[in-house]
């Protein structure tokens, strides 16, 4: 078993923790979450030149596959932790990344 005790709650990185007045704490996490629903939305030229111009040239699915995986996983962390900046970012990325793999698997048949 891999060791990972920086993750346990006795050093829950207390010594990382950055103490911003309340109004940049707010900022910083408007600014956050509209960077974890915009972030997804980078994939749309991808998914036009598949699906529009019907071209999926050199886009590998391993890439997107492990894109995917990882959405996922990352997706579970933040059902789990109940973090909603991680939730909707996760999910909407591990819904454009599948995409991309439909895509690319149905051109290719």
């Amino acid at each position: 078993m891999l060791p990972i005790h920086h993750l346990s709650k006795k050093n829950h990185n207390t010594h990382l923790r950055i103490k911003l007045p309340y109004k940049q704490h707010v900022l910083l996490d408007s600014f956050t979450f509209f960077a974890g629903v915009a972030g997804p939305f980078t994939t749309l030229p991808q998914l036009y030149t598949i699906f529009i111009n019907h071209n999926s040239s050199g886009i590998s699915l391993v890439t997107w596959g492990g894109f995917g995986i990882f959405s996922l996983i990352w997706l579970i962390y933040g059902i789990v932790h109940k973090q909603k900046v991680i939730l909707v970012s996760s999910f909407l990325g591990f819904l454009a990344n599948t995409l991309v793999v439909v895509g690319v698997l149905l051109s290719n048949a």
